[in-house]
């Protein structure tokens, strides 16, 4: 008896951020598609924004951070391919930072001990030129710490 009656108060306190979250979810999605957008190749797969009940929210994309190196290309020095990417996620790192640290301390789905995570799937189109590239960088920030997101590249 008592575990049931825990357990509906549990679902009903949730119930209300997943409801904040629907209507968010759409303007989340759209400011980290034009935070992206402004610095990769292309935007493979659109930002998609998911609430998890005791995390939060966590927001994913997939991008190229450069366009592919082709038979028809201008010709490019060597180097030159690996020095734009490491370029171009430093400044998708910088956006995306920006964007979590302008965001979530105004996000009504989140509860001050939830967190806001946006993964970045990054596809290499020229792996004979960059060897390093991360496959994903995940963005995490909790909302009563706003100034400290955490990138780590995997």
């Amino acid at each position: 008896m008592i575990l049931s009656s825990l357990l509906s108060l549990i679902l009903l306190s949730a119930a209300p951020q997943a409801d904040m979250f629907k209507r968010e979810m759409p303007a989340i999605q759209q400011a980290v598609g034009e935070a992206v957008t402004a610095v990769v190749a292309r935007v493979l797969q659109p930002p998609k924004a998911t609430y998890l009940d005791g995390y939060g929210v966590v927001v994913t994309l997939e991008v190229a951070l450069t366009t592919p190196i082709t038979p028809f290309s201008n010709p490019v020095k060597p180097g030159e391919v690996q020095a734009i990417s490491q370029q171009k996620r430093r400044d998708l790192e910088q956006k995306v930072t920006a964007f979590m640290t302008q965001t979530v301390a105004h996000l009504d789905s989140l509860t001050n001990a939830q967190s806001l995570a946006v993964v970045v799937y990054i596809l290499n189109t020229n792996p004979a030129d960059v060897t390093n590239l991360p496959g994903q960088i995940v963005f995490s920030v909790k909302k009563d710490s706003p100034q400290q997101v955490f990138p780590r590249a995997f």
